[in-house]
Protein backbone atom coordinates (compact mmCIF):
# COMPACT_ATOMS: atom_id res chain seq x y z
CA UNK A 1 0.00 0.00 0.00
CA UNK A 2 1.82 3.38 -0.80
CA UNK A 3 1.83 6.01 1.81
CA UNK A 4 -0.77 8.80 2.11
CA UNK A 5 0.47 11.94 2.36
CA UNK A 6 -1.73 14.96 3.17
CA UNK A 7 -1.20 18.57 3.65
CA UNK A 8 -3.57 20.50 5.71
CA UNK A 9 -3.38 24.30 5.57
CA UNK A 10 -5.95 27.33 6.66
CA UNK A 11 -5.43 28.67 3.75
CA UNK A 12 -2.63 30.98 5.43
CA UNK A 13 1.39 30.50 5.55
CA UNK A 14 0.92 27.63 8.13
CA UNK A 15 0.69 24.06 7.39
CA UNK A 16 0.69 20.79 8.71
CA UNK A 17 1.77 17.81 6.74
CA UNK A 18 0.59 14.10 7.66
CA UNK A 19 2.27 11.17 6.76
CA UNK A 20 -0.04 7.85 6.88
CA UNK A 21 -2.51 9.90 9.35
CA UNK A 22 0.26 11.03 11.86
CA UNK A 23 1.98 14.80 12.06
CA UNK A 24 4.85 14.30 10.38
CA UNK A 25 5.86 18.33 10.27
CA UNK A 26 4.37 22.06 10.46
CA UNK A 27 5.08 25.12 10.84
CA UNK A 28 5.55 27.93 7.37
CA UNK A 29 4.22 25.93 4.33
CA UNK A 30 8.01 25.46 2.95
CA UNK A 31 8.91 22.93 5.62
CA UNK A 32 5.93 20.71 4.56
CA UNK A 33 7.52 21.66 0.77
CA UNK A 34 10.92 20.87 2.26
CA UNK A 35 10.24 17.87 3.74
CA UNK A 36 8.74 16.42 0.66
CA UNK A 37 11.64 17.55 -1.94
CA UNK A 38 13.88 15.59 0.51
CA UNK A 39 11.71 12.04 0.91
CA UNK A 40 11.62 11.72 -2.95
CA UNK A 41 14.67 13.05 -3.58
CA UNK A 42 13.47 16.26 -5.08
CA UNK A 43 15.73 19.00 -6.75
CA UNK A 44 14.73 22.41 -7.24
CA UNK A 45 16.94 24.14 -10.70
CA UNK A 46 16.99 27.67 -10.79
CA UNK A 47 17.46 29.27 -13.50
CA UNK A 48 17.14 26.42 -16.00
CA UNK A 49 15.77 27.49 -19.52
CA UNK A 50 12.81 25.24 -18.91
CA UNK A 51 10.29 27.54 -20.88
CA UNK A 52 10.89 27.88 -24.57
CA UNK A 53 8.33 30.95 -24.41
CA UNK A 54 6.40 32.60 -21.66
CA UNK A 55 4.40 29.51 -21.99
CA UNK A 56 5.68 26.67 -23.58
CA UNK A 57 7.77 24.01 -21.63
CA UNK A 58 10.18 22.34 -23.12
CA UNK A 59 9.37 18.44 -22.84
CA UNK A 60 12.35 16.33 -21.60
CA UNK A 61 15.62 17.60 -19.28
CA UNK A 62 17.56 16.83 -22.27
CA UNK A 63 16.18 19.37 -23.52
CA UNK A 64 16.83 22.19 -21.12
CA UNK A 65 19.86 20.74 -20.74
CA UNK A 66 20.66 21.60 -24.57
CA UNK A 67 19.30 25.07 -24.37
CA UNK A 68 21.07 25.63 -21.19
CA UNK A 69 24.18 24.56 -23.04
CA UNK A 70 23.28 26.64 -25.91
CA UNK A 71 22.77 29.50 -23.90
CA UNK A 72 26.43 29.45 -22.25
CA UNK A 73 27.37 29.39 -25.86
CA UNK A 74 26.28 32.07 -26.99
CA UNK A 75 27.09 34.36 -23.63
CA UNK A 76 31.08 33.04 -24.19
CA UNK A 77 30.41 34.16 -27.76
CA UNK A 78 29.01 37.40 -26.94
CA UNK A 79 31.79 38.45 -24.20
CA UNK A 80 34.26 37.47 -26.69
CA UNK A 81 32.75 39.44 -29.75
CA UNK A 82 32.62 42.51 -27.00
CA UNK A 83 36.27 42.09 -25.87
CA UNK A 84 37.70 42.40 -29.43
CA UNK A 85 34.89 45.31 -30.24
CA UNK A 86 36.34 46.98 -27.44
CA UNK A 87 40.21 46.01 -29.22
CA UNK A 88 39.25 47.36 -32.36
CA UNK A 89 38.12 50.84 -30.53
CA UNK A 90 41.63 51.13 -28.80
CA UNK A 91 43.26 50.92 -32.30
CA UNK A 92 40.96 53.07 -33.82
CA UNK A 93 41.70 55.27 -31.30
CA UNK A 94 45.15 55.08 -31.80
CA UNK A 95 45.04 55.98 -35.16
CA UNK A 96 43.19 58.98 -35.26
CA UNK A 97 39.85 57.83 -35.98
Amino acid sequence: MADKIEIHSNGGEWAGLYLNGELQKYGDSYLCDEWLYERFGVELVYDSPWLIDDRTPRRTVAEINEAAEEIHRRKTEAAELRKQAAELEKRAKALGG
